[in-house]
């Protein structure tokens, strides 16, 4: 079954929503400067009235210091440090934690560029090329690109998908897990009816 991880979550239901669901990943933006931005205090609260869960919670940071962001990370109550900026496989060894780490398809097979973070034993996430945004922007980047890595790695696709298109996509690729922001969102606001959708297609497409 491809695990579901859901992102960008900002509210307490919110994020009660994305746990009812049965997502496996709940993510968190915790770089600054961001639309979807929150503060550690704010993920702490959230985590813990949501009480115990099956679900892993992810804290996304972009170029932080990984001894810093291990330490929010275990401030805030997160299971996974997910690395969105320029971070090396050596950043991503040294942050402590179980690690995402985001890789920009650019256009060309990115086997080798997950080769490197799989060595450390990072989680890779196959997003579109953009620049000034870690992710969450609905762009959508050729899916035959991300074949071949997620044949060889534990990938995680993200980039564009929605309720609409999640279930070709894993049928297309067969990533280890999928990842959406933007597209369980209406008028840039996480839409609980939109969570569950996309949830359900994932699953559907798993079976």
């Amino acid at each position: 079954m491809t695990a579901v991880k859901l992102c960008g979550m900002r509210t307490l239901d919110h994020a009660r929503a994305a746990v009812d669901a049965g997502a496996e990943y709940i993510g968190f933006v915790l770089a600054p400067g961001y639309r979807r931005t929150v503060a550690p205090e704010a993920v702490r609260e959230i985590i813990t009235a949501l009480g115990p869960s099956s679900a892993r919670y992810v804290g996304v940071f972009v170029d932080s210091d990984p001894l810093e962001a291990r330490d929010i990370a275990r401030y805030a109550g997160l299971d996974v440090v997910q690395l969105s900026g320029r971070e090396t496989p050596q950043v991503a060894r040294a942050v402590g934690l179980p690690v995402i780490k985001v890789v920009h398809i650019d256009g060309t097979d990115p086997v080798a560029e997950v080769e490197r973070y799989a060595e450390v034993g990072a989680m890779v996430s196959l997003d579109a090329g953009t620049t000034g945004a870690p992710g969450g922007t609905g762009e959508v980047f050729e899916w035959s690109l991300a074949v071949e890595a997620a044949r060889r790695y534990p990938v995680m696709l993200a980039g564009g998908l929605t309720p609409a298109n999640v279930a070709a996509a894993i049928r297309e690729v067969a990533p280890e897990a999928v990842d959406v922001s933007s597209g369980i969102e209406t008028e840039g606001v996480k839409d609980p009816d939109k969570i569950r959708a996309f949830v359900a297609a994932a699953r559907e497409a798993g079976t």
